[in-house]
């Protein structure tokens, strides 16, 4: 824990790049502003409208700044062990967390005042969700509600979740035995539900 302490917060001072500061003046508006300054920006708001109330209770200095990608690096850990879980049992889960924490570019993204940590975060999410839908065999509809908040909040931080969503697209092509058509209807309707 502590190499990932030290990891994350080597050179955290350091001065913001172009893209961060615009990360920075956009956050700093009231929540109408910040909707509307993205519509010219072309971003999704969920980081900005995040960031906008962390800025007012740590300051803005470069390193209270970095913080929020920072907690959501570290709960992108936890995220992964949890799908890791899932997926590859304890011993898979420990090495899936660790390598997500080792990660030279979400170790890098970290430290960046984006929205790329909690994009991942998100993901890892997501996917650990998708995998408890997959392999239950009856309809857990908590499982669904939070797949399609996930969701809702992946598309409102980053465009490219799409991706992650196609994936599970992908995934089910090629594991077509394990569902069943009520599961994929419920699946479908929750997943696309965001985009609406």
């Amino acid at each position: 824990m502590a190499m990932v302490v030290l990891y994350t917060t080597y050179g955290i001072d350091r001065s913001l790049w172009l893209d961060e500061a615009n990360t920075v003046d956009i956050a700093k508006s009231a929540p109408v502003e910040i909707l509307d300054k993205l519509s010219r920006d072309v971003s999704p708001p969920l980081y900005y409208l995040l960031l906008s109330p962390w800025t007012k209770l740590l300051g803005d200095s470069e390193t209270a700044l970095r913080g929020l990608a920072i907690f959501f690096y570290l709960a992108g850990i936890g995220a992964t062990w949890c799908a890791g879980v899932l997926l590859l049992g304890a011993e898979g889960a420990r090495l899936a967390a660790f390598l997500y924490a080792v990660n030279p570019i979400v170790g890098r993204q970290a430290q960046n005042v984006r929205m790329y940590t909690l994009a991942s975060l998100l993901a890892s999410l997501s996917f650990a969700l998708f995998l408890r839908i997959r392999n239950h065999q009856s309809v857990c509809t908590r499982d669904y509600v939070l797949f399609g908040i996930v969701t809702f909040l992946g598309l409102n931080t980053h465009y490219w979740f799409v991706f992650v969503l196609a994936g599970y697209g992908g995934s089910i092509l090629f594991t077509w035995s394990r569902w069943n058509a009520r599961k994929l209807s419920i699946l479908a309707l929750i997943t696309f539900v965001p985009f609406l």
